[in-house]
């Protein structure tokens, strides 16, 4: 399966919280086993919320933010934009700075989902790390990695491994641009997604 993502991210930040939404927009394409032609899908995926409060820090940069994520179903189940279930993860998010211009950032999450067991899906565990290196004040390059378990029954977990790119735009605005490869039988082959975010700071 081959996907492409395009999610609109707004984020409103305090000195020790953080709320954000996440509108996805995307493509998905695989080959029917049937007829071998390849099918395709685009449009509106869930929507999630995310809110977070800073639990510690420290002068050098280190910080653990504890949070609550809410999904909501809004994509088509049908054409595989969405899960047709709410689902709610309290969060752990940790980031670590380090030498120069490197940082590294860790999320934990225990998904939960709704819907019951007609809807086919599993509370599953869910974990990033993400690598980062500031090359200048507005550029950052970085690695990615994306583990989960299984998240519909008779499924198997998933790892997925990219390279990341961040443009810190004028007015708050951040270009993010990630490339991913799966490395497990239910990972997607290859995907790309591109980020447009906002931050906003009281």
């Amino acid at each position: 399966m081959h996907s492409h993502d395009l999610p609109l991210e707004a984020r409103l930040a305090g000195d020790r919280w953080a709320a954000g939404i996440r509108v996805p927009f995307g493509t998905a394409s695989d080959r029917a086993e049937a007829t071998g032609r390849r099918r395709s899908a685009g449009g509106l995926g869930d929507i999630r919320l995310s809110g977070l409060v800073t639990a510690w820090r420290d002068d050098a940069g280190a910080q653990l933010d504890l949070g609550l994520k809410l999904r909501l179903p809004t994509g088509d189940v049908r054409r595989g934009m969405g899960t047709g279930a709410a689902q709610v993860a309290p969060v752990l998010e940790a980031s670590l700075p380090f030498g120069t211009a490197q940082t590294l950032d860790v999320t934990l999450e225990r998904r939960i989902n709704g819907g019951g067991a007609g809807t086919g899906l599993r509370d599953h565990w869910y974990a990033t790390l993400d690598l980062g290196h500031a090359l200048t004040p507005r550029v950052s390059v970085g690695a990615s990695v994306v583990a989960r378990e299984a998240s519909v029954r008779g499924g198997g977990p998933v790892l997925e491994i990219g390279p990341t790119l961040d443009l810190r735009l004028e007015q708050g605005w951040t270009l993010g641009l990630i490339a991913y490869a799966g490395t497990t039988r239910d990972s997607a082959a290859f995907g790309a997604g591109l980020t447009l975010s906002r931050r906003f700071r009281f």
